[in-house]
């Protein structure tokens, strides 16, 4: 899904910033504060890994633990705590480029079936003489609402 949410957010008018630097705590609050200012309340943070390990130094990088008691498995949420956004998780992607980073709102996110593209099952070539598999087969798109508002991209960044 991050290499068809890079495609819509590149190609959009929607808000870029083009760092052409280093990625600094100081970075990523302007380019949310710039979101807020255009009526945005993003709910996640997409990044690398190279990226990950630099935010893991700034000072708002915070970690909500859950345990068993919160009726879900354990687990820890890694968030950045954004002025007048709260909260906002991070999500780590391994597609993810380390000179992009992505600030959206999952709300304004939704996956869907291409048009005349049903699931279908398709014969896959056998194993042995004794094999027989198939696999569920369809292609699907990404839509993305309020570009311009509710999503962001950090671009250019070094590491």
């Amino acid at each position: 899904m991050t290499r068809g949410l890079l495609g819509w957010l590149n190609l959009s008018d929607g808000i870029k910033t083009a760092v052409g630097g280093a990625f600094t705590q100081t970075v990523l609050d302007t380019h949310l504060n710039t979101i807020r200012q255009e009526g945005g309340k993003p709910n996640s943070i997409v990044m690398s890994v190279a990226n990950k390990l630099v935010f893991n130094g700034f000072t708002s990088a915070d970690e909500v633990k859950q345990d068993v008691a919160d009726r879900t498995t354990g687990r820890i949420v890694e968030t950045y705590l954004a002025d007048g956004l709260g909260g906002i998780p991070v999500v780590v992607d391994l597609d993810m480029p380390d000179d992009t980073i992505a600030v959206v709102d999952t709300n304004k996110l939704s996956k869907g079936w291409k048009v005349g593209d049903e699931l279908r099952m398709v014969d896959e070539p056998p194993v042995n003489s004794r094999q027989m598999a198939k696999t569920i087969q369809g292609k699907f798109g990404l839509a993305v609402e309020n570009i311009g508002q509710s999503h962001g991209l950090l671009t250019g960044l070094t590491t």
